[in-house]
Parts: structure tokens; sequence; C-alpha cells
């Protein structure tokens, strides 16, 4: 996450995490250049798949943080002891740190 709060772009992210913490993915910086190939290999799939997750996944509200799919919490917008009424339209997703910690 730093990488990105610090203005690096995903791709640029990408190869860092893949050159440090994640070396077991197998993207191979050579073959993700321009070629005349009809065929996707590995390295173009996992770059592809990355990226995706990384730019479409949800982000707390609160904290503006990636949110792992086993760590969402459901908050009200406006707070239940302000009035908030648990409807569609006052919910987020937040950490659950987040909900718990930050707001109260």
């Amino acid at each position: 996450m730093s990488y990105l709060i610090n203005g690096i772009s995903v791709e640029e992210t990408i190869h860092k995490l893949i050159q440090t913490d994640f070396t077991y993915l197998k993207i191979e910086v050579a073959q993700l250049e321009q070629t005349d190939k009809k065929d996707f290999d590995t390295s173009k799939k996992s770059f592809i798949y990355i990226k995706e997750a990384i730019e479409n996944a949800p982000k707390c509200k609160i904290c503006g943080g990636l949110i792992h799919r086993n760590a969402i919490s459901i908050d009200h917008i406006q707070r239940k002891r302000d009035g908030g009424k648990a409807i569609i339209e006052n919910a987020q997703i937040t950490h659950p740190f987040c909900n718990t910690g930050v707001k109260n």
C-alpha cells in the first residue's frame, strides 16, 4: 500500500512487490514487453490479474486502504447514535478496526 499511497503506479508497484515480497510469482519483465505473439503467456496473465485485482479491490471508506475479503465490516455512514438507519444508502465497507476504532 505504501507504494500506491506514495504515488507509484500500479504497474511499478507490481514490479517492486514481485522483486521483494512475492518472488514466487513468476512474472518475467522481459515477457511483458510488446510482442507479435497472439496468445498471452503466463507472465502476462499473472500481471493482468494482479493489476486488475489491485485496481478493482474494495477499499475502506474511512482510511482508503485495500480490504481483504475476510476482513470486511459494514459500517453506518451516519452513526446509529446520531440517528443513522440500517439502510443500503447508509452503509459502507470498512476495515473492522476503522469501523470500531477510528469513528468511536
